[in-house]
C-alpha cells in the first residue's frame, strides 16, 4: 500500500476541514475535529498506515489550540483507528472489513457501553451499583482536568477564528468557538464552562440573557479593531478602482464593507459577495481589488484560491484585511485565565495532599 506523508495529509484535512465546518456549534470542536478525521479514515482518503500530522502542525494548520487537536487524536486513539506512539508520531490504523456496513461514532459508543454494561452484569454488580460507579469515575475524571474549558463567542466564523488564534497559545485551555446564535436557541449555555469571552457586541447581549434568567457566569469582554495597516492599505487606493468584498459572512463582510466606506473614499460603492456565492468567480473578473479576511485561506476551497491567485497574476490588487485583539482586554483576560488555571491546580495539589 501507497504510504502518503504527513504533509500531504495536513494539506488533506486542511482542504476537507475548514475552521467554518469546525464550528458549528453541534458539539465541541475536538469533537467535530475528531469525527472529520475519522470520515476521512474510514472513507479510506487516509489510508492504513500513513501518519498524521504532528499536534503542533495541525494545530496551526486549522487554527485550533494544540489541546483541542491532542484531545481529538486521543479520541481516534480511543476508537481504534489511530495509533499515538511516543516519539515516533501518530497512524492511522484502521483495517476497513469490507463485508460490514461502517458504524457511526454514537453507534461505536453506544456498542463499547453495552459491552461494559455486559461484563459488569457478569460479575454480579446490579443497576444501582453500575450506575454509582459510572457517576463517581466521571466525577473523578472531571476532578482531575487541569484543561479550563473556555466558550469563546462571536457573530461570524471569522471574528470566532480570530479569537481561536489569538488564545490557541496558551496552555491547558479548551477552546469551544461558539456562535451567539446557538446560545440564544439553548442550544448550549454559558453554565457549562469555565469562562466566556465574548466581542462587544455579543457581550452586552450575554449580560442582558443572564440578567433576565437570573444565571451569571464568568464572563470577559474582548475587543477586536482593525489593524493600521490595513486602514493604511484602503486609504492610499485611488478614488476610480472598483473594489470587490469577499467574506465568509455577511456579518463579517459588514464590518469590511464599513471599513471600506470610511478609509478609501471610492467613487463607485464597493460590492460584496459571500464565498459561497454561485457567480463569484464572474465577481472576481469585475474588479480592479479585492478585500478579503486576512485568514482568508481557512474559509475557502480550492477552486476558489486558484481564481484569486489568477487575479492577482492578471494584476488585481488583492488586500488581506486583517483584525486584531485589543491589545489591553487580551492581555488582562489572559492573566485573569492563567490565574484560574494556577488557581484549580493548587485545588487538585490540596486534594491529592
Amino acid at each position: 500500500m501507497q504510504r502518503v506523508s504527513s504533509e500531504e495529509n495536513l494539506n488533506l484535512i486542511r482542504e476537507a476541514l475548514t475552521p467554518c465546518s469546525l464550528q458549528s456549534g453541534t458539539q465541541p470542536i475536538y469533537m467535530e475535529l475528531a469525527t472529520g478525521i475519522g470520515q476521512l479514515i474510514q472513507s479510506e482518503k487516509l489510508p492504513d498506515g500513513s501518519r498524521l500530522p504532528t499536534v503542533r502542525e495541525l494545530a496551526a494548520g486549522l487554527s485550533l489550540s494544540r489541546g483541542t487537536v491532542k484531545h481529538a487524536y486521543n479520541r481516534l486513539e480511543q476508537e481504534g483507528l489511530v495509533s499515538l506512539t511516543q516519539g515516533k508520531g501518530s497512524f492511522v490504523t484502521y483495517l476497513p472489513d469490507k463485508g460490514s456496513v461502517e458504524l457511526s461514532s454514537k453507534e461505536q459508543a453506544m456498542g463499547a457501553i453495552d459491552k461494559m454494561l455486559d461484563e459488569l452484569n457478569d460479575l454480579g454488580f446490579r443497576r444501582r451499583e453500575i450506575q454509582i460507579f459510572l457517576e463517581l469515575k466521571l466525577r473523578e475524571r472531571d476532578e482531575h482536568s487541569e484543561d479550563l474549558s473556555i466558550m469563546l463567542v462571536a457573530n461570524s466564523p471569522e471574528e470566532r477564528s480570530i479569537m481561536l488564534n489569538a488564545f490557541s497559545a496558551l496552555p491547558d485551555l479548551e477552546l469551544f468557538a461558539t456562535p451567539f446564535d446557538d446560545l440564544l436557541a439553548g442550544r448550549i449555555s454559558t453554565e457549562d464552562f469555565d469562562a466566556v469571552v465574548a466581542t462587544e457586541e455579543v457581550y452586552r447581549a450575554i449580560k442582558l440573557q443572564e440578567r433576565s434568567r437570573g444565571s451569571r457566569s464568568r464572563l470577559f469582554l474582548l475587543g477586536l479593531c482593525a489593524s493600521p495597516l490595513s486602514l493604511i492599505s484602503l486609504a492610499r487606493l485611488p478614488e476610480d478602482r472598483k473594489v470587490g468584498i469577499l467574506s465568509l459572512s455577511r456579518t463579517y463582510g459588514g464590518e469590511l464593507m464599513e471599513a471600506c466606506v470610511n478609509y478609501a473614499h471610492l467613487s463607485q460603492h464597493p460590492e460584496l459577495k459571500l464565498f459561497h456565492d454561485k457567480d463569484i468567480f464572474n465577481f472576481i473578473q469585475d474588479k480592479e481589488v479585492i478585500l478579503v479576511p486576512a485568514e482568508y485561506m481557512g474559509f475557502i476551497q480550492q477552486e476558489l484560491n486558484a481564481a484569486l491567485k489568477e487575479f492577482v497574476r492578471r494584476g488585481g490588487e488583492l488586500i488581506l484585511f486583517r483584525m486584531d485583539c485589543e491589545r489591553a482586554s487580551l492581555t488582562r483576560i489572559r492573566e485573569e485565565l492563567e490565574a484560574m488555571g494556577e488557581q484549580r491546580r493548587q485545588c487538585q495539589d490540596s486534594r491529592k495532599g
